[in-house]
């Protein structure tokens, strides 16, 4: 597979070859090739098995800690690098941008997870926090969390950002409650937050527009 990669490209591997160097290749041995197979098969291809957590991988048979581990590195780099790149694109000019920007990161999860979001004066994403990461119905989060990192930066404006695995990204009222618990708390601090948005899949709910932050 090394010779494959450097005659004709990474991008010439199939899903199944990726995934079997990540696992640890052995020209010696189809094992790697079968798990492989197996884990896309499970979990319904690449993006299924890129939402996965590192404890629905070691369940299945023939994947230990560190092939978990391996797997799990893999596509959390690539989620950050989605949203390095993001990042140093664009300023954020409305909600619509903030769902371009994370919803490849965060709409397919099977679990929720909660990010804010720091801009400088011109809306220019000045710092990226994962304050929060939650079960299926439930992502605890409190103030310090979300404004600790704002305030190092330190960061003009800030944007909440958080998804529904469910898809329906209809706010709860305990997302309701939060929102105002935030706005309340970037008052007293001196950081507006300017939204929060809540990503379903192919769809978002923004507070501000809803005219709910108003």
């Amino acid at each position: 597979m090394i010779e494959k990669i450097f005659i004709k490209g990474v991008s010439s591997l199939s899903d199944v070859e990726l995934i079997a160097f990540l696992l640890g290749f052995n020209k010696e041995s189809t094992s790697s090739f079968e798990l492989a197979a197996k884990l896309l098969s499970s979990f319904g291809g690449m993006a299924g098995l890129g939402k996965c957590s590192i404890y629905d991988l070691i369940d299945v048979h023939g994947i230990g800690k560190t092939k978990a581990a391996k797997l799990a590195v893999a596509f959390e780099t690539g989620r950050r690098l989605m949203s390095s790149i993001a990042q140093n694109s664009d300023p954020i000019r409305s909600p619509d941008d903030v769902h371009n920007r994370f919803a490849p990161v965060l709409g397919d999860l099977d679990r929720e997870i909660f990010i804010v979001i720091g801009l400088n004066t011109k809306n220019r994403i000045v710092l990226e926090h994962r304050a929060a990461e939650g079960s299926l119905n439930e992502c605890a989060i409190s103030p310090r969390d979300v404004f600790s990192p704002l305030i190092k930066c330190p960061a003009s404006s800030a944007v909440l950002i958080h998804n529904h695995p469910s898809g329906d990204p209809e706010p709860s009222p305990e997302d309701k409650l939060l929102t105002i618990r935030m706005m309340e708390a970037g008052k007293l601090l001196g950081i507006k937050v300017l939204d929060h948005i809540i990503i379903g899949k192919n769809r978002y709910y923004s507070f501000r527009d809803s005219g709910a932050m108003d």
